[in-house]
């Protein structure tokens, strides 16, 4: 429980780090794209205009934040299928991710649960 609040927390940290960075009132294309990117993600855990953004701006200044984003967004994919699949590609795909603890304890959860099955 306190793994998903932290990972929640540094979901809407990130937004609102952005946020407090506007110097003016006028929005770069850039900081326009990554608010938009990261609240689709936020909504719907859908990474693919961070993936976007990434490949749009590979040296933008949200980079960081977008790969964070991701990262979060492939574990809530993972949490919301959880099946041993999902935590197996998700550590795969981010073998130093932040929820590597979790998803390595839930896949091993479930491995247990299939084995007393059997």
């Amino acid at each position: 429980m306190i793994y998903r609040i932290i990972l929640l927390m540094l979901f809407i940290n990130s937004i609102v780090i952005v946020n407090s960075q506007t110097t003016d009132d006028s929005i770069s294309n850039e900081k326009e794209y990554f608010i938009k990117a990261h609240t689709m993600a936020a909504n719907e855990f859908n990474d693919s205009l961070l993936r976007e953004y990434i490949q749009i701006y590979p040296e933008g200044e949200y980079i960081e934040k977008a790969t964070n984003n991701i990262d979060i967004c492939a574990w809530q994919n993972a949490r919301y299928k959880n099946t041993s699949e999902s935590y197996t590609k998700y550590l795969k795909d981010f073998p130093m991710g932040k929820a590597k603890k979790l998803a390595e304890q839930k896949l091993a959860s479930l491995n247990d649960t299939i084995d007393n099955k059997e």
